[in-house]
């Protein structure tokens, strides 16, 4: 049976509660985000997988690393990772 995605709503309250500086959130995220981008970008055959994680994993630092103030209105988009995937 295949791994579904996290919804925008288990996302969306994670992204919440890490704009309200709850830690374990940002563990959450990532433990969430990781396995489906890594689902969606997989089939990439001009990347090797360690260079897809390492993308995958760089995008969701990123993510994870804004200031609250950045984070406004912004949770984690996947197309912001397909933008680092184009070069």
């Amino acid at each position: 049976m295949a791994a579904e995605d996290p919804s925008q709503e288990v996302l969306l309250v994670l992204h919440e509660a890490l704009l309200g500086g709850d830690i374990a959130a940002s563990v959450s995220l990532a433990e969430l985000l990781l396995p489906a981008m890594l689902r969606r970008f997989d089939n990439r055959r001009d990347l090797e997988r360690h260079e897809i994680e390492s993308i995958i994993g760089l995008c969701i630092a990123t993510y994870l690393s804004l200031d609250p103030p950045a984070h406004s209105g912004r949770s984690f988009r996947s197309d912001s990772c397909t933008r680092s995937f184009r070069g």
